[in-house]
């Protein structure tokens, strides 16, 4: 592994490639993966759009994306302080709402956790993006029209991930989209009970089968398997993690960083916000996730005010050097996924070289979108060793790609290569 590659940062506009050499029938290990899959050889750095800096024929074959949900309510209420009742008094913005004090100038009133309009505007926006540049501009990898053999959709059990998919489902395959009813078909598309004011809802819809043309597109509920590939990290899901959370606290690192936030960001919490209990970089997370929630949808109030660069680097430790200090608990969190990355990335060549499939649907399939959280996000990062300065943001998304080269049959290893 070059020390390079592991200690370079890896900005929006930097992608990585390499060769991808497969390994049919063969058990992989973690260190083949990071190494071989992800390009850590001959990684090189490029930017531009894809098909000037790659050669015009060159054709990207799959994409799997990873994205965490946009802007969110806060996860957790902080003791001492008011968070959902209703807003008393005179609207004066003084982030009172009842009997306790608020850092927030109004109330969130659909409840915790939950996604925000700035967070569905978000994933919008990124679908438009990659509408534009998957299907319509610079990559053709999806069809114009939405087609159910193309996309695979898999979302945490949250509704802010669920709705996350379907904002960005939206910027995908806009309203006008969906395809539309033939003359027949407009007249038999009924369902098998009498509805009020029908003919005038039809005489609106015209030959489109949805108001508006929208194009519906389904998002599955991972299940055990989709949890030990994105939530391993939990000790709801693997109990061993428990173990290495206690363990980190004992550590010599974890005490260097808890020393690096202890005279201003935590004091500020403290002496601010009135907590009278001793914090740590961890378990000030409420504080700092409540504090960023209502920052970024402009509800704060002033007197809770704290330096964003420094929450922006306390959730980023809250990752790296806690949830995923200890090796093991990097690899317990990634392996599952970068193996699901290799195999996947193997069978498609597979289904290319002998155009067959497999039984799975890859032989037609050209994207898996997971819509999941920072953790996920952090985890990845860390697999690969490209931790982060900064935390992964609302509505962060990592892009791997699966790339045939120009001028061949495919029917080689070196005929592809990875960039992510």
């Amino acid at each position: 592994v070059q020390q390079s590659f592991i200690d370079s940062r890896l900005s929006p506009s930097n992608q990585l490639i390499s060769p991808i050499h497969q390994t049919r029938n063969k058990a992989s290990v973690i260190i083949l993966v990071l190494i071989v899959l992800l390009g850590t050889l001959t990684a090189t750095e490029v930017s531009g759009k894809s098909r000037r800096v790659l050669g015009v024929e060159d054709e990207m074959v799959l994409m799997v994306q990873v994205t965490r949900h946009g802007a969110r309510s806060p996860i957790s209420e902080l003791q001492g302080f008011e968070m959902q009742a209703e807003r008393s008094g005179d609207n004066s913005g003084n982030g009172e709402f009842g009997d306790l004090e608020s850092i927030n100038t109004e109330p969130w009133t659909d409840g915790l956790g939950e996604l925000t309009a700035s967070g569905e505007r978000q994933h919008y926006l990124l679908g438009s993006k990659h509408r534009k540049k998957f299907i319509e501009d610079d990559v053709s990898l999806l069809s114009k029209d939405f087609d159910p053999k193309e996309i695979h959709i898999t979302s945490t059990p949250f509704n802010r991930t669920i709705m996350s998919a379907y904002s960005e489902n939206k910027g995908w395959y806009p309203l006008g989209s969906v395809e539309k009813l033939s003359s027949e078909e407009n007249k038999e598309a009924l369902p098998p009970f009498e509805i009020k004011d029908k003919d005038k809802i039809i005489k609106n819809l015209g030959n489109d089968p949805t108001k508006h043309g929208y194009q519906p597109i389904p998002i599955h509920v991972g299940g055990d398997e989709f949890n030990q590939m994105f939530r391993a990290y939990s000790s709801s899901v693997c109990p061993v993690a428990k173990k290495f959370e206690q363990r980190v606290k004992e550590e010599a690192k974890f005490i260097e960083i808890n020393e690096r936030y202890k005279d201003n960001i935590l004091k500020m919490i403290r002496e601010n916000w009135g907590v009278e209990e001793e914090l740590n970089f961890v378990t000030a997370t409420d504080h700092t996730d409540n504090f960023y929630a209502s920052y970024f949808d402009d509800r704060l109030v002033q007197k809770y005010k704290l330096p964003i660069d420094l929450v922006d680097r306390i959730l980023a430790d809250q990752f790296y050097f806690f949830t995923f200090y200890f090796d093991e608990m990097v690899r317990i969190s990634s392996t599952n996924f970068l193996n699901f990355l290799h195999t996947t990335f193997d069978s498609k060549i597979n289904s290319i070289v002998t155009g067959e499939d497999d039984g799975s649907g890859i032989k037609d399939r050209k994207l898996f979108f997971f819509s999941a959280h920072d953790t996920t996000a952090a985890a990845f990062l860390s697999g690969i060793e490209q931790r982060q300065e900064l935390q992964p943001f609302y509505a962060t998304h990592n892009l791997i790609q699966l790339w045939k080269k120009a001028g061949t049959g495919g029917t080689q290893d070196d005929h592809y290569y990875t960039k992510w």
